[in-house]
């Protein structure tokens, strides 16, 4: 079953208030981390992490090998698993004040992509200039059907479900055109400023 979890990142803007949170992690998952230097970012990865972690150290069998257990390894285009926990599949996804988690226990192991984009992410004239490069053409047939009223959302929830669809794959961003987006979860959320965020999430 695909489950999810989700946050804001403004506790991990300042050091004494990420520190509650990081603190749940385990010395071995704490040292692998790498984030960024640039304040969001580094917050966006730190809030992320904090949820894979907080997550995973639930699952069965998560502590088989001790702290080895979740210890990441990273495909040729960057995806993230757990070599010693197969079993847990996840992906981590963020835009502006939010980062979700996408996760699923299975055996035999699933694959999972997810993607979130804030409504506000771009304007008209930009999403139609990224349809026009990026989008098949039969999604851009099923585009120029909305009018521009609906254009900017309808353009996101496409684009969240190509990039979902790209990152359960673990493919890199040259496959972004040839993917066909689809998606076995598709939600609608919102921050403490009211602003809304579009999500897909899909599983192979």
């Amino acid at each position: 079953m695909l489950c999810y979890d989700y946050m804001e990142v403004s506790p991990f803007l300042q050091e004494q208030t990420a520190a509650p949170y990081l603190r749940t992690l385990s010395d071995a998952f704490a040292r692998q981390l790498t984030p960024p230097k640039e304040p969001l970012r580094r917050a966006q990865y730190l809030g992320g992490h904090y949820l894979l972690y907080k997550h995973a150290s639930r699952a069965p069998r998560a502590t088989l090998y001790g702290e080895q257990t979740l210890l990441l390894a990273y495909e040729p285009h960057g995806k993230p698993y757990f070599p010693r926990l197969p079993q847990f599949a996840f992906n981590i996804t963020h835009s502006q004040n939010l980062v979700l988690l996408a996760f699923a226990l299975s055996d035999p192991p699933l694959r999972i992509g997810a993607d979130m984009e804030a409504a506000d992410a771009v304007d008209l004239p930009k999403a139609k200039k990224l349809a026009a490069r990026f989008f098949s053409a039969g999604e851009q047939a099923r585009l120029a059907t909305v009018p521009d009223a609906a254009y900017v959302e309808t353009f996101l929830r496409l684009w969240t479900q190509k990039e979902a669809c790209l990152k359960c794959s673990g493919q890199g961003l040259r496959a972004l055109p040839h993917t066909e987006g689809k998606s076995d979860l598709s939600l609608t959320l919102e921050d403490a400023c009211k602003r809304r965020y579009y999500v897909s999430i899909c599983k192979g």
